[in-house]
């Protein structure tokens, strides 16, 4: 008898620390988001829009490695578009976006005007990867089952954004 109730009361337990520990997850993943302009994307997707999404974590600098402050960017994939903050880094932190397909990423200053801009074709793969081709359409490539990228985007002197992988992530 005595070992019985033990028994229940260490599952009882176990199943409480579990519980516990999801919350605190939880509780850490939504307070990474980034200052965004709606509320939106901050929120974690669900269910199965998770699994065909990607957490993005960019910043955006200039030619000479500088960070590009103070301005906001968006993101469009032809029929919605998000805009977001840049943080005094130049990094914003975007959730739910898809895996697969074309993003149009456009750079503006504090004055709303804007400063760059470049398509982004993403897909899945083997090796996770991220390139600018001489046209200035990028190209990432995810693993199937990553569930964030860093990438770095370079503003160039004619307004084309150069993307790259950023090898050292975002604090």
């Amino acid at each position: 008898m005595k070992f019985q109730r033990a028994a229940w009361w260490a599952c009882l337990l176990l199943a409480g620390c579990l519980l516990l520990g999801r919350c605190e997850e939880r509780k850490t993943k939504q307070g990474l988001s980034a200052p965004s302009l709606s509320q939106e994307t901050q929120n974690e997707p669900s269910g199965n829009q998770a699994e065909d999404s990607v957490v993005l974590c960019a910043a955006f600098q200039r030619k000479d490695g500088t960070a590009l402050s103070r301005g906001s960017a968006s993101i469009s994939d032809g029929q919605k578009s998000q805009s977001y903050l840049l943080d005094d880094r130049g990094e914003l932190r975007a959730a739910g976006l898809p895996r697969e397909g074309e993003l149009l990423f456009c750079l503006y200053n504090e004055e709303g005007a804007e400063l760059g801009k470049t398509t982004v074709n993403f897909s899945t793969g083997i090796l996770v990867d991220a390139s600018t081709d001489e046209r200035g359409v990028g190209y990432v490539t995810l693993k199937q089952a990553q569930e964030e990228i860093s990438l770095v985007f370079t503003l160039g002197a004619d307004g084309m954004l150069t993307c790259a992988l950023r090898l050292s992530g975002l604090d």
